[in-house]
């Protein structure tokens, strides 16, 4: 996955959550959880009930902040290898 297409799905599930909390524009909030199944190719949403979808978004949206934090992390160590080094040496 691309980093736009990732920052981007961090940003829908995020509207997402505060949407479904709100439901100001209910037919705007629709269109984009059926968007968002397209996108993530997970077409259950609309049958599950209110409490299951948020528990879905919400453990969605932390699951894409593992995944972020661990592509930071992981690109942190490349730039900064002596850090292994020092972990290593630390743990013997």
């Amino acid at each position: 996955m691309a980093k736009i297409d990732f920052e981007k799905l961090k940003d829908d599930v995020h509207y997402l959550i505060v949407a479904h909390c709100k439901y100001k524009d209910m037919s705007m909030y629709e269109r984009a959880l059926k968007q968002f199944q397209e996108d993530i190719n997970y077409g259950q949403l609309e049958e599950m009930s209110y409490d299951e979808r948020f528990a879905f978004l919400i453990g969605f949206e932390t699951s894409l902040k593992a995944i972020d934090n661990a592509i930071k992390l992981s690109e942190q160590l490349k730039k900064n290898p002596e850090i292994i080094q020092g972990l290593l040496m630390s743990a013997t």
